[in-house]
């Protein structure tokens, strides 16, 4: 399903706008991508993946406290 793109600005992320929101740099997030950590996108615009901002703050919310756990 495609996102129109006034939707965009606010509701849709994509991985240098979760780069920017997270505090990380956009290799992490692809590491993260790769690694299978990040959530699914949950949209495609055109043939960017893009993510709802709640995904990506429960996501980010969760990952701090993985990353302790898992150390």
């Amino acid at each position: 399903s495609d996102v129109c793109s006034s939707d965009l600005q606010t509701d849709w992320l994509t991985i240098s706008d979760i780069a920017e929101a997270t505090g990380l740099k956009v290799d992490t997030i692809n590491k993260y991508r790769t690694r299978n950590t990040l959530p699914e996108p949950d949209s495609k615009i055109g043939r960017t993946p893009v993510w709802k901002r709640e995904t990506i703050e429960t996501w980010n919310a969760l990952r701090s406290t993985i990353e302790v756990t898992n150390n």
